[in-house]
């Protein structure tokens, strides 16, 4: 799960794998169900070792106060 600000700007963000936590390079623009290849995280089978795949989920504020709408209805306005 990320931020809105964190897709738009881009983030390190930590994941947990199958082999511990390791930090994650988040691209600015990134859209949510956007997929990330971890290469070499995934399930290894012998020597060889597989690529872990994570799936973007960008998380709106959950607060419904005035400044909150604001700031999302400014966000419409950039959709184009």
């Amino acid at each position: 799960n990320l931020t809105v600000g964190q897709a738009y700007g881009g983030a390190q963000l930590p994941v947990e794998t199958p082999w511990g936590k390791i930090k994650v390079t988040v691209p600015p623009g990134s859209q949510g169900g956007q997929r990330l290849r971890l290469k070499g995280q995934g399930v290894h089978r012998g020597k060889e070792k597989g690529d872990l795949h994570i799936r973007l989920d960008v998380q709106l504020p959950t607060s419904r106060d005035d400044d909150t709408k604001e700031a999302v209805e400014r966000l419409e306005e950039r959709y184009e």
